[in-house]
């Protein structure tokens, strides 16, 4: 007898927690970073180990154990803190070793020693900072997409045409999610006119018009009709 999908998971071992796997790349990461002066090719060596590992991870997840549960988190949790010390305390360990072990500043005094570290390790900091300002957490793409399932979402509800923006700048960005969200249909004015009627009416994507495709989304599950 054929065993269906759901028997052979049930059979599997069962993936508890990330816990073992954030913590091998933990491990990882403080070894490449805490003294990659002292052997410059770990990051290469750990860019390659990750390739592997990646493909290593997919087979466990989707071969040898049970599919985990999907649950909804903002972030990675208390592992980005660790992350972000072990960056920092980084900086200073590899700046101390260049400083105060390598012979490249032998013959200056330990009081000059002392002060290049204090500068550079500083100096440091502040790019790290200076990234994590510039570099956003969420990608623009993400952002967008989150938008795009709110406004249709806000569409499902209230209607698309019952959606009204208060300045040219909220029209904008309305204009711009409308079309992202249901393809180039023209203004958001084309769907908030009194009596439901479309300047850009006759404009087709496919064989849909504006108005067809707003009557579209009333229809979809969910939908609240005035």
């Amino acid at each position: 007898m054929t065993k269906t999908d759901a028997e052979k998971q049930f059979e599997l071992t069962s993936y508890t927690s990330t816990f073992d796997d954030f913590n091998e790349m933990i491990i990882q990461w403080g070894y490449t970073v805490l003294f990659v002066v002292v052997f410059p090719l770990a990051p290469l060596l750990s860019l390659l180990n990750n390739f592997v590992e990646v493909r290593v991870d997919s087979k466990k997840l989707l071969s040898f154990t049970q599919r985990p549960t999907p649950r909804q988190v903002s972030d990675i949790g208390a592992w980005q803190s660790v992350f972000t010390a072990i960056t920092a305390i980084g900086i200073v360990t590899n700046v101390a070793i260049v400083m105060f072990e390598m012979d490249f500043f032998e013959d200056h005094s330990d009081a000059w020693r002392l002060k290049i570290f204090l500068l550079f390790e500083h100096f440091m900091f502040l790019f790290l900072v200076l990234l994590a300002f510039v570099l956003p957490d969420v990608p623009n793409s993400v952002l967008m997409h989150a938008k795009r399932q709110r406004y249709i979402k806000k569409c499902l509800i209230t209607g698309a045409g019952d959606i009204e923006a208060d300045d040219d700048d909220e029209r904008n960005d309305l204009n711009a999610m409308m079309q992202f969200a249901f393809g180039d249909y023209g203004d958001v004015a084309d769907l908030t006119d009194e009596g439901g009627e479309s300047s850009q009416q006759d404009s087709v994507v496919g064989d849909s018009s504006i108005i067809d495709r707003t009557d579209a989304i009333h229809s979809l599950p969910g939908a609240i009709d005035e």
